[in-house]
């Protein structure tokens, strides 16, 4: 143990210690400074790409998690947009805001400094007498919403073929066009067997409920226009919004969202959130008891034919 008896001794030695233990924090203050100088941030071979948006639809790196990732500079980096339905893609833009970089939804591009992206999308205001519309870059253009729903994934109404109000119970005993059976056809009917002949095989304005509902130009869509959808676009099935149904994406790159709302038997609903029937304005001229729909499901969308006295979904369509 070691005793002063001088107290200028003893100041002596604790400047003494005081300087020591300055020129330690100073000696861990330059560590810290000089590991933070040479982190990842300030890596000459590396830079931070950042993607962001702005509208409604989503952005990704490819191969990468997350919005913002370090590369490699000189690594190729490739970033994709896909638009919301009701939205287009307008083009990739520096954080300015201003700088337009390509109007390619998916963009590759050589990483070469720390760049922020940003996807704009903008809200299609294509709208027939009030009710909006994807052009798809077809020959008509489709709704983006069911008859009876106010958004993409909303199911809507259910609906018997060639009526124009939904109700309780569906079944031949209540069918409008028919007395009680699937062979006592009273309208739109090819074959004596089925009914009253009167050889009409497309549905009226008046009972067509696209028309009735929504007014001027349209329509259920036709058997041709269904094909059309089915064969020239590409179909993928999603969740949107917690319902699964299929993403329809038209040649020029815009899409609908069909739900897999499934059809109405009686008093029941069946088959929802697996399958999804679509009915067109077409009869089946070899079976005047069913019309011609889109059949859906998680592996499958083809043209098929159900008894008009289901209850099924209709997406309009207009010239």
């Amino acid at each position: 143990m070691i005793t002063f008896t001088d107290n200028s001794l003893f100041r002596f030695f604790m400047k003494k210690q005081f300087y020591l233990l300055f020129g330690i924090l100073v000696a861990f203050s330059s560590l810290f400074v000089s590991c933070d100088e040479n982190g990842p941030d300030s890596d000459p071979t590396i830079c931070k790409i950042t993607v962001m948006k702005d509208g409604d639809g989503t952005v990704a790196i490819t191969s990468y998690i997350g919005m913002s990732v370090n590369v490699l500079i000189g690594n190729q980096v490739e970033v994709v947009a896909t638009p919301a339905v009701g939205c287009a893609f307008t083009g990739w833009y520096l954080s300015d805001g201003e700088t337009l970089v390509s109007t390619e939804a998916k963009f590759i591009f050589t990483a070469s400094e720390n760049t922020t992206l940003i996807a704009r999308f903008t809200r299609l205001s294509n709208l027939v007498d009030g009710y909006e519309y994807v052009d798809l870059g077809l020959s008509v253009k489709w709704a983006t919403c069911n008859v009876g729903a106010s958004k993409p994934e909303e199911y809507g109404g259910y609906y018997a073929w060639g009526e124009t109000e939904e109700k309780s119970n569906y079944d031949w005993s209540t069918y409008k066009w028919c007395n009680g059976s699937y062979d006592t056809m009273t309208k739109y009917c090819t074959n004596s067997s089925r009914g009253t002949v009167d050889n009409k095989t497309v549905l009226d304005p008046q009972d067509d409920i696209a028309h009735v509902k929504w007014g001027g130009t349209w329509r259920m869509p036709t058997k041709a226009e269904q094909d059309e959808l089915r064969n020239n676009c590409t179909w993928t099935w999603i969740t949107q919004n917690g319902v699964k149904g299929y993403e329809v994406t038209g040649p020029n790159g815009n899409s609908i969202f069909l739900p897999a709302a499934g059809y109405r038997d009686g008093t029941d609903l069946d088959r929802s959130g697996g399958n999804g029937y679509y009915c067109s304005n077409s009869l089946n001229e070899g079976a005047s008891f069913s019309a011609y729909l889109l059949n859906l499901g998680s592996s499958y969308y083809a043209l098929d034919d159900g008894g008009r006295y289901y209850g099924f979904s209709v997406r309009p369509v207009s010239e």
